[in-house]
C-alpha cells in the first residue's frame, strides 16, 4: 500500500461520512468511518433524523462547507449526481469484477471524483470498495489534521427541523438558538459578538439600529439563517416603521448619527462634486484587540489577566471605482467631505401642528417673564418647544445655561398645552430648594412662589394626594420635594402564608389557585399581609398624567439606590423632563436609568426593559465586551462602542448644548495660573513620599497587605497632593504611623507659599468686587485660610465644618443657608470643589480661586461653571494656584487636556472624560522625573 492509499484510508476512518443511497451496501466495508450519516430519499419520511438532500445542498453552498467523505450507491445515476453536487473530497463506492456495474460508469467516476487510489475486496461477496479522490497526497495529509466542519452542517439541518436559528418571543424579545450547531454557525458567520449583544433584546431595538436589521435580513435571504415566515414578516415590517415624535431627534443629527441612517439595501450617497448617486453597502464589523486587566481572585489576590476586547462599528462599502472604497464610522468626517449623508427630520418637523402649539405656549410665558423684567434666550425657547412637542427628554445644557428656568418653563408650558393633568411635581437635591424658590420668585413673582407646596416626607405626600382629589382637576397644583424625601416610608413588607383550601382571615372565603379568595378582599392574590410604602408611591398618584421635572438627574443613575428606585416610580407623569449638566459622569451605564424615566422602558426611544435588566442589556449593546482568556468569562468593559447607532438612539431623548453652541454672547472666562514654590519642609516631605523603598516600608507597617499598582500610584499622589495643599494633615504626614517615624523629617506647618497667595488673592478680590469663592480639594486647610482672612477683617462663610475630627462639607440644608448668607452679605465663601459641582449658582461672583485640584475632571469643570454662567454680568476670572514642577502642575495639565478632548466624545460632550491607568502612570513618571527641578524657597 503506497502513501496516498494509506492517507486516503486514514482520512475515511477519521471522518463522519455521508451515505447517498442504500446504506446497507457498505455494512461490510473494511474501512468504516467514525459515523455513517444517512441521507433521506426523496419523499421519504425523515422523522428518524435523516436529512433531505435539497436542504443539505443549500446549507453546504451557503456556508461553503462540503463533506469530506461520501459513500455513494452507484446503482442509481441520481445518487452519483447528488454526490457530485456536494463536492466531496473523497468518494467511496462499489465495483464488481474489478469494475463498476456498467463500464461507462468507471470513466465517469474518474472524471467526476478524481483518481482511483484504493480498492479493497469485500470479505464475503465478489465486489470491492473503491476510493476516488481529486486531492494530492499533501492535501490528504493536511485534511487529516484540520477540523471537520461538515458534521455541524448536518446537525444544523436536523436542529432547524425542531427550531429555527432565531425567533421572536410573544413578549417581543428576539432570541437566538444556543446549541452547539448554532454556536458554530454564528462563529463561522462572524456573528458571535452580534448574537451575544442582540440575544434577548427587545426586537424594537432593531428599528433603531437599522444596519443590524438589514444585516439580519440579508443573512436570512442568503440562507445563512433560518426564521419562521411569521417572524420574517415582523422583522421586515420593522424597516417600514414610520418615524414618529417618540423616535424623532430633538436636534439636527450629528454626522456620526447620520452614518447610522445608511442602510445596506436602499441607501445611497450623493457625491458633492458631480451630484452622482452612489450606492452604498453598510454592515457592522467587530474589531478584536488583546490587552490585560487587573483581576481580583476569590482569595483576594490580584493579578493581571489577558483579555480579548470586542468593539463594534459600522463600515460603509462603496463601488470599487471610488477610492477609498470603504469608510469606518470613525472616518465619517472624511466621508462627509465627498458625499452628502442621509438625514432625519427633527421632532418639530415631524409634528409641525403640535410644535406650533408649543410655540404659542412659550410665547405666552415669555410675555409673563417680560412683565417681571426677565427674558428667555432664543436657544431656550427653541429647545423647550422641542421638548414640549415630544413630551419627554433629558435637558443636558452646559452648567450655567439656565436649566432651572428651562425646567420651570417646560412645566408651565406643558400645562398650557392643555393635554395633561394640571399637576406639577419638581424633584431637586435638598440644598437647591431655596435656590429654586428664589428662581421662581425672580422669574414669576412672589405670589406664584407662595403657591408651591414643599413635600418633606410621606405624611406630606399623603396629604398632597388627598388635596389633589379635592381640588378640581382644572386647577393647577405645584409641589416640590427632594430625593431623600421620596424615600421616606411607613410600614414594612410582611408575607401572609395561605395554602389552597384554607379560609381567608379577612373575607372568610376559601383560598384557591395561588392565593385567590374573593373579589374585593385586600389579600386576594397578594402574598403580603402589609407593604412598605414610601412617599414616591403616593406622589406617583399625584403626578399621574401630569408634569414631572427632575433636577440633577444623575442622582438617580444607579439602578440599585433607593432614591433612584423611588424617583423612577414617578414615570406615571405624561410630561417628563430630567435636567443635568452631565448625563454621563463616568460610564455609559450611568445613562439607562435616566432614559428609563424620561422615555419609559420598552418604548421606541428606549427599547430596553426596566431596572437592572435594562442596564445589562443596554451595556451589552453599547459597551465593549471583555472576554477573560484564562477562564472564558465575559464582562462589560468601560468604553463605549457602536457610537453611531448610540448617538442616533440618544438623539431622540437627550438635548445637549455646550456654551459655544447656544448662539448667545456670554461674558468671557479667563483662567489664570499662578505658580508658587514649595517650602523647604514641604520639599523634604514631598521627596520622601516619592521614595519607593520608604513608601513600601510605610505601607507594610500601616496596612500589612499587598496593594495593586494603580492603587499604590493613586495613594502616593494623594499624599503628595496633601503635602502641597494641607501639609499638617494626617494624609500628608501618614496615618496611623507618620512617615517621620521611619526617616528624619521636619515638623510641617501651614505657612506655605500656596496658602499665602490664596489668602492674598481672596482679600484683593473681596475688596474689589465684594465677592470671592475659594474651592479646595484638601478641605481641611480651609479652616486655616479662613482664620488668616478673619485676622485681616474679611468676612468669611464656611461651606464645610469639622465632624468626627475631620473637615467635611455641610449637610445640604446648612450649606444652602450659608450660600444665601454669602450672597446677601458678601465676603469669601470657602467650599469643597467636589460638593459645589452641582446646582449652585454663583453668577454674582466674578472671581474665584482654586486652592487645590481634584482628581476627577467633572468636579473641576463643574466648579468653574458655578461662577461662569450665561447670566454672569461681569467677565469671570478663575485663578488656579499651583506649585511649579510638581504634581499640582501635571494634574492641571492633564485636566486641561481632558477639557479639550471632552467635546469630541460622543459629540457635544455626551460622556464626561475619565482618566485611565496609563494617564495616571504618565503623570507619576513626570512627578518622579521632576524631583530635581522642584522650586523651593
Amino acid at each position: 500500500m503506497d502513501a496516498k492509499q494509506f492517507a486516503a484510508l486514514q482520512l475515511v476512518r477519521s471522518s463522519k461520512a455521508l451515505v447517498i443511497g442504500a446504506g446497507k451496501l457498505f455494512e461490510l466495508c473494511p474501512f468504516q468511518p467514525e459515523e455513517l450519516i444517512p441521507l433521506s430519499s426523496n419523499g421519504a419520511n425523515d422523522s428518524n433524523g435523516d436529512i433531505k438532500f435539497d436542504e443539505l445542498e443549500q446549507l453546504c453552498n451557503a456556508l461553503r462547507v462540503f463533506p469530506r467523505v461520501v459513500f455513494v450507491d452507484p446503482f442509481s445515476s441520481s445518487n452519483v449526481e447528488k454526490a457530485n453536487r456536494l463536492r466531496p473530497s473523497v468518494v467511496v463506492t462499489i465495483e464488481f469484477n474489478h469494475g463498476l456495474p456498467h463500464g461507462k460508469f468507471t470513466s465517469r467516476f474518474t472524471l467526476l471524483f478524481g483518481e482511483k487510489v484504493a480498492s479493497l475486496p469485500s470479505p464475503q461477496d465478489r465486489y470491492e470498495f473503491t476510493i476516488y479522490t481529486p486531492l494530492t497526497l499533501k492535501k490528504l495529509l493536511e485534511f487529516k489534521h484540520e477540523p471537520d466542519e461538515f458534521p455541524y452542517v448536518v446537525e444544523l439541518a436536523r436542529k432547524r427541523k425542531i427550531q429555527p436559528d432565531l425567533w421572536i418571543t410573544p413578549d417581543g424579545k428576539i432570541r437566538f438558538a444556543q446549541d452547539h450547531a448554532r454556536i458554530w454557525l454564528f462563529e463561522r458567520l462572524g456573528m458571535r459578538d452580534f448574537v451575544y449583544r442582540l440575544n434577548g433584546q427587545n426586537v424594537a431595538l432593531l428599528a433603531t439600529d437599522r444596519t443590524k436589521l438589514s444585516l439580519l435580513l440579508r443573512y436570512v435571504r442568503s440562507g445563512f439563517l433560518s426564521v419562521s415566515s411569521e417572524d420574517l414578516i415582523k422583522l421586515t415590517n420593522l424597516k417600514t416603521i414610520a418615524s414618529g415624535t417618540a423616535k424623532a431627534p430633538l436636534l439636527p443629527l450629528s454626522l456620526r448619527a447620520r452614518f447610522a441612517l445608511l442602510d445596506d439595501e436602499d441607501a445611497t450617497l450623493i457625491e458633492k462634486n458631480s451630484n452622482e448617486v452612489v450606492s452604498v453597502l453598510v454592515a457592522p464589523r467587530t474589531r478584536v484587540e488583546r490587552s490585560e486587566v487587573l483581576m481580583v481572585d476569590d482569595d483576594g489576590s490580584v493579578e493581571w489577566a489577558p483579555v480579548e476586547r470586542t468593539h463594534t462599528e459600522l463600515v460603509a462599502f462603496l463601488p470599487s471605482k471610488h477610492s477609498p472604497d470603504r469608510y469606518f464610522e470613525s472616518e465619517v468626517f472624511e466621508l462627509a467631505e465627498r458625499f452628502e449623508l442621509p438625514n432625519a427630520p427633527t421632532v418639530e418637523e415631524v409634528d409641525r401642528k403640535r410644535a406650533q402649539k408649543a410655540e404659542r405656549a412659550i410665547e405666552m410665558l415669555a410675555d409673563i417673564l417680560n412683565q417681571h423684567g426677565q427674558r428667555l434666550f432664543q436657544f431656550q425657547r427653541e429647545d423647550i418647544v422641542k421638548l414640549l412637542t415630544k413630551r419627554f427628554g433629558i435637558l443636558a445644557w452646559d452648567p450655567g445655561c439656565g436649566k432651572t428656568i428651562g425646567g420651570l418653563v417646560f412645566a408651565l408650558g406643558a400645562l398650557a398645552m392643555g393635554d395633561c393633568a394640571q399637576r406639577v411635581l419638581v424633584v431637586v437635591p435638598q440644598d437647591l430648594i431655596p435656590q429654586w424658590f428664589a428662581e421662581i420668585e425672580k422669574f414669576f413673582g412672589a405670589d406664584f412662589a407662595s403657591e408651591w407646596i414643599v413635600i418633606s416626607g410621606i405624611e406630606d405626600a399623603i396629604n398632597l394626594v388627598r388635596l389633589s382629589r379635592i381640588v378640581p382637576k382644572t386647577y393647577p397644583l405645584f409641589a416640590i420635594t427632594w430625593y431623600e424625601a421620596l424615600r421616606d416610608a411607613v410600614g414594612e413588607d410582611k408575607l401572609i402564608k395561605r395554602s389552597d383550601g384554607e379560609s381567608c382571615p379577612c373575607c372568610k372565603h376559601k383560598v384557591h389557585r395561588n392565593g385567590l379568595c374573593s373579589y374585593g378582599c385586600p389579600f386576594n392574590g397578594s402574598p403580603y399581609l402589609s407593604r412598605r410604602r414610601d412617599a414616591a408611591w403616593f406622589l406617583k398618584k399625584f403626578v399621574r398624567n401630569g408634569v414631572l421635572v427632575l433636577d440633577e438627574g444623575t442622582y438617580i443613575k444607579s439602578c440599585d439606590s433607593l432614591r433612584g428606585i423611588a424617583a423612577r416610580r414617578l414615570v406615571t407623569a405624561k410630561y417628563r423632563l430630567i435636567m443635568t449638566g452631565t448625563p454621563i459622569k463616568n460610564l455609559l451605564s450611568d445613562l439607562p436609568m435616566l432614559l428609563q424615566l424620561a422615555a419609559k422602558p420598552n418604548s421606541p426611544a428606549y427599547p430596553f426593559p426596566p431596572e437592572q435588566e435594562g442596564v445589562a442589556r443596554f451595556s451589552k449593546q453599547f459597551m465593549v465586551i471583555e472576554r477573560n482568556l484564562l477562564n472564558g468569562r465575559r464582562r462589560i468593559g468601560p468604553e463605549p462602542t457602536s457610537l453611531s447607532t448610540l448617538q442616533l438612539m440618544l438623539s431622540s431623548t437627550v438635548l445637549r448644548r455646550r456654551k459655544d453652541q447656544i448662539g448667545e454672547v456670554i461674558v468671557p472666562l479667563e483662567i489664570k495660573v499662578h505658580e508658587v514654590p514649595l517650602t523647604h519642609e514641604q520639599a523634604l516631605w514631598y521627596r520622601a513620599w516619592c521614595d519607593d523603598e520608604l513608601f513600601e516600608r510605610w505601607f507594610y507597617v500601616t496596612h500589612n497587605r499587598a496593594i495593586s499598582d494603580l492603587a499604590k500610584l493613586l495613594s502616593r499622589m494623594t499624599h503628595l497632593l496633601f503635602v502641597i495643599g494641607h501639609p499638617t494633615s494626617s494624609t500628608a504626614t501618614g496615618s496611623p504611623v507618620p512617615l517621620s517615624q521611619l526617616t528624619a523629617l521636619p515638623t510641617p506647618t501651614e505657612l506655605t507659599h500656596k496658602n499665602a497667595l490664596v489668602v492674598d488673592l481672596a482679600e484683593r478680590f473681596v475688596r474689589e468686587d465684594n465677592y470671592c469663592v475659594v474651592f479646595a480639594q484638601t478641605v481641611g486647610v480651609l479652616e486655616v485660610l479662613a482664620k488668616m482672612l478673619k485676622e485681616r477683617g474679611i468676612q468669611v462663610h464656611m461651606a464645610v465644618e469639622k465632624r468626627s475630627g475631620k473637615m467635611q462639607s455641610l449637610p445640604p440644608a446648612k450649606r444652602s443657608a450659608v450660600i444665601q448668607r454669602f450672597k446677601q452679605q458678601g465676603g469669601v465663601l470657602f467650599a469643597s470643589i467636589s460638593a459645589m459641582a452641582h446646582g449652585h449658582d454663583f453668577a454674582f461672583v466674578p472671581k474665584a480661586v482654586v486652592h487645590s485640584l481634584p482628581f476627577a475632571y467633572d468636579s473641576y469643570a463643574q466648579a468653574i461653571c458655578r461662577v461662569h454662567r450665561i447670566v454672569s454680568p461681569k467677565p469671570v476670572e478663575v485663578h488656579i494656584v499651583n506649585v511649579g514642577n510638581s504634581l499640582d502642575m501635571y494634574l492641571f495639565e492633564l485636566l486641561r487636556r481632558k477639557e479639550l478632548a471632552a467635546s469630541s466624545v460622543l459629540d457635544n460632550t455626551m460622556l464626561e472624560i475619565t482618566i485611565n491607568k496609563d494617564e495616571w502612570q504618565k503623570v507619576w513618571e513626570q512627578v518622579r522625573e521632576s524631583l530635581d527641578d522642584l522650586v523651593v524657597v
